[in-house]
Parts: structure tokens; C-alpha cells; sequence
């Protein structure tokens, strides 16, 4: 499966957030393949930031 969104997160913040995959690697971020992403859900207690492109935009 190929890479669809990049998992990043902040512990302070307790947030998490999804975007588009990533060029450059970091330590505090994770590639998703697009079924993982879209089932992700976070620790009780954070919140999820979705911030990837709808499909419908894409396509414009």
C-alpha cells in the first residue's frame, strides 16, 4: 500500500493531525496508507485535526 496522508503529533498540545504525504521525513511523523487514515482515532483526551485535500478538491 502506498503512502496517502502523514500522521503528525504534538504531546503538549495532546493533538494529532492528518495531511497530505510529506516530501521530507521527520521523527514525529508517520505515512498512513489511506485505509489506516481514515480510521484513525486518537487517544482519549486529544483531538484530531484532519487537514488533508477532500477528493472533490483534488479534482479540480
Amino acid at each position: 500500500m502506498h503512502a496517502m496522508a502523514t500522521l503528525s503529533y504534538d504531546y503538549a498540545d495532546r493533538s494529532v493531525w492528518l495531511e497530505p504525504v510529506h516530501a521530507e521525513r521527520h521523527l514525529a511523523a508517520h505515512d498512513l496508507c489511506g485505509r489506516h487514515a481514515d480510521r484513525l482515532s486518537p487517544p482519549n483526551g486529544w483531538r484530531l485535526e484532519d487537514r488533508r485535500i477532500p477528493v472533490d478538491a483534488r479534482a479540480c
